[in-house]
């Protein structure tokens, strides 16, 4: 009994590894093309460049992020504030 329990958790660590092993190569092959290549299971998926997909995917983070930074903490804009004569600025 306990030699087939070995044989189930090393096959399915085995399995595990080769997933793995396959998606490491899958990235390098993708940095070297400098392209995406789609996996075995991705169906009607069109070749792009890397950087352009990151470059949309960052900036729309980074713009949503500095849309909510601005709305949490108030901008100071300084063409809004009233001076008088005794202020020390």
């Amino acid at each position: 009994m306990m030699e087939v329990i070995n044989f189930i958790l090393g096959a399915v660590l085995s399995v595990v590894m080769l997933f793995f092993a396959y998606m490491s190569s899958h990235l390098v092959s993708e940095k070297k093309a400098g392209k995406t290549i789609p996996l075995p299971w991705e169906k009607n998926y069109e070749y792009q460049d890397i950087d352009s997909i990151r470059s949309q995917t960052n900036g729309a983070k980074r713009k949503k992020q500095n849309a909510i930074a601005t709305a949490e903490a108030g901008v100071f804009e300084k063409h809004k504030v009233k001076y008088t004569d005794g202020d020390n600025t």
